[in-house]
């Protein structure tokens, strides 16, 4: 087994990096990759050996990077990087650290359509969601959306306030994240791979944003929650006639999908040199 998309408690997971290495090897897993949003820590803490050998598997270097593409909020992936080059040069925040304007906006996105919804006193964005997750009956139907795998609502529900315009609750995070190509950049001249994260997650501007960024990108996420079995075939098929590398993963943040639980083909490794792990 491997899963090449897993968070924690370094941006937005619930599990510590140690937690997580532990809970990989008692699961048997083959090979992993850590891609914190916006930022390479655990690269850093993963020098230290008695921290590595808690894993007996592979790492693949990680990180996942928040952008806009075409007035859509857009995941990259980067894989296989210079993680100390990364580190010195990426400019964006860490996704802990925008939990106040997320609150905020969607607190004030509640009030201008007036729903009884109050987030104001959470502390995270975790927190926040939890909220209008228990009353999801308070929402109008365009905050309403259509996923495959509804056991992780959460998620859904994030995606569907960031990226659909007629039910957007976050604005402004244009002037906060870099647009799509300047990521990809930044994952390329560090030595990466760049792969374009979830595209189902993308609802009605999924086609729109892998068009536009089909012959900027490395590859695609072919494999994740939010894709049926269909999409997936889909998507791999589309990378093979692109000549796109084929990655996936279960963007594990310690809750919800186990890690290891998607069927992710090993062969995907194989696109990877030794230098990429560590």
């Amino acid at each position: 087994m491997i899963d090449m998309h897993i968070h924690t408690t370094l941006s937005d997971g619930i599990l510590t990096l140690e937690e997580t290495l532990m809970e990989a090897e008692r699961l048997g897993l083959k090979c992993i990759s850590i891609t914190d949003h916006n930022v390479v820590d655990a690269y850093e803490l993963l020098q230290d050996p008695k921290i590595r050998n808690l894993f007996s598997g592979k790492i693949l270097k990680g990180i996942e990077i928040s952008s806009f593409t075409k007035n859509c909020y857009v995941h990259i992936l980067g894989y296989g990087f210079d993680w100390e080059m990364l580190k010195a040069q990426i400019k964006v925040p860490n996704i802990n650290d925008m939990n106040d304007y997320y609150r905020e906006q969607a607190q004030k996105r509640f009030r201008e359509l007036n729903i009884d919804i109050d987030v104001s006193k959470t502390e995270s964005w975790a927190e926040c969601l939890v909220i209008i997750t228990e009353n999801m009956d308070k929402l109008p139907i365009d905050f309403m959306f259509n996923s495959p795998y509804l056991d992780d609502i959460m998620s859904s529900l994030w995606w569907k306030m960031m990226t659909d315009k007629n039910s957007t609750l976050i604005h402004g995070l244009e002037k906060v994240y870099p647009r799509s190509s300047a990521a990809i950049k930044l994952i390329r001249d560090c030595g990466g791979k760049a792969i374009l994260a979830h595209p189902e997650q993308y609802y009605d501007q999924a086609d729109i944003v892998l068009e536009y960024l089909k012959d900027k990108i490395d590859g695609i996420e072919c494999f994740h929650w939010s894709a049926t079995p269909e999409q997936s075939k889909k998507l791999a098929d589309f990378c093979k006639e692109n000549n796109l590398l084929i990655t996936g993963g279960t963007d594990n943040h310690g809750r919800g999908r186990e890690l290891g639980a998607l069927a992710i083909p090993e062969y995907v490794l194989s696109q990877f040199n030794d230098s990429d792990f560590v």
